[in-house]
């Protein structure tokens, strides 16, 4: 499941992000912060992968417009708090969850994670449970799709707006 470690050197990385940074700043919108008295009024809140690959900018500008919980294999029940602070309390009216294809949680927990990392085999069992589920509530066996990423994709994002749907809490905002 490990991959190459990436050589970098350390001055030349802080030379790379030097233009980003300042770029940041240079666009950081501090009149429009300012005149929102700083507070977050996002229209979103995104529950994401939080591979390197998936970025909240799929919304657009995502600073002060979306809400992110980036996880492995966006899982809901691994940010419950924080999905919900979006929700109930920066009262975001539109919730999403974006799953991807070629997901390496997801790649992970259809294989032997055994030898992770107890906080990682932990998440994993999260990911599998939930890719388990999806398959339950279509009636197929996990087995029977673990050859079609994009499926699997699908089922967990599945999954996760099933879970969403049965807190009471989100229950509550939709009715």
């Amino acid at each position: 499941m490990s991959h190459e470690p990436v050589k970098f050197d350390l001055p030349t990385l802080y030379q790379d992000l030097e233009p980003s940074l300042a770029e940041f700043e240079k666009n950081f919108p501090l009149a429009e912060f300012a005149r929102s008295h700083y507070q977050q009024h996002p229209f979103a809140t995104l529950l994401t992968c939080c591979d390197s690959r998936v970025s909240p900018n799929m919304l657009g500008d995502p600073f002060n417009r979306v809400f992110c919980v980036e996880n492995i294999g966006n899982q809901f029940r691994s940010n419950e708090g924080s999905i919900l602070y979006g929700l109930l309390h920066l009262r975001t009216p539109l919730m999403l969850v974006a799953g991807h294809n070629e997901c390496g949680a997801i790649k992970a927990a259809t294989s032997d994670y055994t030898s992770e990392p107890e906080s990682l085999s932990r998440e994993l069992d999260t990911v599998k449970e939930s890719l388990q589920q999806g398959c339950a509530a279509i009636k197929i066996d996990l087995a029977a799709v673990l050859h079609d990423q994009a499926q699997l994709a699908q089922l967990n994002v599945d999954a996760q707006i099933d879970l969403l749907m049965k807190q009471p809490d989100v229950a509550r905002l939709v009715e």
